[in-house]
């Protein structure tokens, strides 16, 4: 039961900090577009976005979040 905690809390870290930034390169993209944004792929693009530096602390917030409630459960 232990690794199941810690793969949710892994597992939210990377979804907070992934997801913020494709939702931040895409914001990016629509407010400022590029001439060469034709050939976008999100699997490469949001790691050179800022959004990837934005969503570290989102990522760190939802990892927090869920240890937190697998924390308290675990006490009871």
């Amino acid at each position: 039961m232990r690794f199941l905690g810690y793969g949710a809390v892994v597992i939210g870290f990377l979804v907070g900090w992934v997801g913020v930034a494709v939702a931040f390169r895409r914001f990016w993209i629509e407010v400022l577009p590029d001439e060469g944004s034709d050939h976008y792929n999100v699997m490469v693009d949001w790691l050179g976005s800022p959004g990837s530096v934005v969503g570290l602390p989102v990522g760190i917030f939802v990892a927090y979040v869920i240890a937190a409630a697998l924390k308290s459960k675990a006490a009871r």
